[in-house]
């Protein structure tokens, strides 16, 4: 399932339902991650997130948004909350 090209409904749509898309577009991405269309361009080039194309139109899989995010995360974070 593909959202709608409006990027602001794509908040909404993911704390609203709990069938997130599968592939969402390259300003949904933005959104999600907060960064703008340089970076996003980056995390492609490094391949730091899966995409694909259709025609000029570029999709990002949801899951390497989440797999980037954990990658990134702080291991601190994680061992504070376990003790708790």
């Amino acid at each position: 399932m593909v959202l709608e090209e409006d990027p602001s409904n794509y908040l909404f749509f993911c704390m609203t339902n709990n069938n997130s898309a599968r592939w969402i577009t390259m300003k949904q991405a933005q959104v999600r991650l907060g960064v703008g269309r340089t970076s996003m361009y980056k995390l492609r080039r490094d391949h730091k997130l899966k995409w694909s194309t259709i025609g000029r139109k570029v999709y990002v899989l949801n899951t390497s948004i989440d797999e980037l995010l954990d990658s990134n995360s702080s291991e601190f974070q994680f061992n504070k909350l376990e003790k708790e």
